[in-house]
């Protein structure tokens, strides 16, 4: 009897191990998955300003004519078996806090980090083309197009690309790259920061501004615009373009830096 109490501790032990192995390994299968769909619409008022912040997964905002919000957001739990699937997504939730000038989700999710389990939420956001916006995501991408307000971005382990801006920025990102494109410069400054990730910023070659880019382990590069250079280094250079504007502060711990004529 003792022999066969041994030989179940040992079983139980080497189960207990080749577990742990396999979830260090990432080999945990979490093929069972549950979704469901978050949907929110709001009127702002002219000037206001529409804020998303999220904890895992991709951050879309689309700008257009009216003065409409839509949010729709695609919850997602993964996990092991259908039943835990099932129970993870609800543990996401969506919380929001709206006035006139004013519409703000964040997501939320109950419990804490679970090696057999996953979660994130997928936002596409619909805004009008003058709101202010902004965005937070941890481990998500963040996609804008055609905002027309200020523009304020951070995310960790992500993307951020945003098209077609015609306002102020103040962006930055930790482990992913940054992509500005600007149709137009208003009075608004751009500011933008990353680490270990490149900027690329796009400005018309008529845009009044003044640039200041400085990187720590990295090159930069300016093309298409005719840009007066005051102070130049390996690491930092500043100049005006058009005799100066608004200020472009563009700073990278290693990343390159790019600015271009659009």
């Amino acid at each position: 009897m003792r022999d066969v109490r041994i030989l179940r501790l040992w079983t139980g032990i080497g189960l207990l191990a080749a577990a742990t192995v396999a979830g260090a390994c990432g080999v945990v299968d979490l093929s069972a998955q549950a979704t469901d769909t978050w949907t929110g619409h709001y009127t702002l008022k002219t000037g206001g300003t529409v804020e998303v912040r999220n904890t895992n997964g991709r951050t879309e905002v689309l700008a257009g004519d009216g003065d409409a919000v839509d949010v729709t957001a695609t919850k997602v739990a993964r996990a092991m078996s259908d039943e835990r699937a099932k129970d993870a997504l609800g543990d996401i939730r969506i919380e929001e806090s709206v006035s006139p000038d004013r519409v703000a989700i964040d997501t939320r999710t109950n419990g804490g980090i679970e090696m057999s389990v996953s979660r994130h939420v997928d936002y596409v956001v619909h805004v009008p083309r003058w709101a202010n916006v902004e965005l937070g995501a941890t481990n998500g991408e963040l996609k804008i197009r055609d905002v027309g307000g200020a523009l304020h971005a951070r995310t960790t382990n992500g993307v951020i690309d945003a098209q077609s801006l015609g306002g102020g920025a103040n962006v930055s990102a930790t482990n992913g790259r940054v992509i500005l494109d600007f149709a137009k410069i208003g009075d608004g400054d751009i500011i933008c920061q990353t680490t270990n990730g490149a900027i690329s910023v796009t400005v018309p070659p008529s845009a009044r501004a003044t640039i200041d880019m400085s990187v720590t382990n990295g090159g930069m590069s300016t093309s298409g615009l005719e840009l007066a250079v005051s102070e130049k280094s390996r690491r930092h250079l500043e100049g005006t373009l058009n005799g100066g504007g608004s200020t472009i502060r563009l700073s990278a711990t290693n990343g390159a830096i790019a600015v271009r004529g659009r």
